[in-house]
């Protein structure tokens, strides 16, 4: 979220919080809070430009006066991950999806001076087209927990 389509449906789902992160061979932005400005010096890995995500880190950048500019632009969550556990860069992920690599300490979070919003996300169907039966009772099981 945001989404600005005009032929589809948006059902608010949940929301996430999403952090900075990285491999511990960048332990030594692991101590502190740091500014966006300081992470600029950094290899960034981002999803490419156009996302809902990179959209996100363009505007909180920007709100803080820097420019939002990749080194690494990823396709899919996981490839993102795995790009910051091997020690391509800093990672910007929900903080719920690397949750076992916190812990095992295969990721860092790299904490930032700023208060990151958190991200809504929805359930996003067309309104012309009819979901199938398998969709139908998959979504109103999302929706039910």
């Amino acid at each position: 979220m945001p989404i600005n389509e005009k032929d589809v449906e948006i059902t608010p789902f949940t929301s996430t919080t999403c952090l900075f992160c990285a491999s511990p061979t960048y332990k030594t932005l692991h101590n502190g809070t740091h500014s966006l400005a300081e992470l600029t010096r950094y290899p960034l890995v981002s999803f490419s430009a156009g996302s809902s995500t990179r959209s996100f880190l363009e505007h909180l950048f920007q709100q803080q006066g820097q420019t939002f500019s990749p080194e690494l632009e990823v396709g899919s969550i996981e490839l993102l991950i795995e790009c910051a556990k091997l020690g391509m860069g800093i990672g910007f992920v929900a903080k719920e999806l690397i949750k076992k690599e916190l812990e095992r300490s295969e990721l860092v979070e790299i904490p930032v001076d700023i208060a990151i919003p958190t991200r809504e996300i929805a359930l996003i169907t067309k309104k012309a087209a009819p979901l199938s039966i398998a969709a139908r009772r998959f979504y109103s099981h999302l929706l039910a927990n």
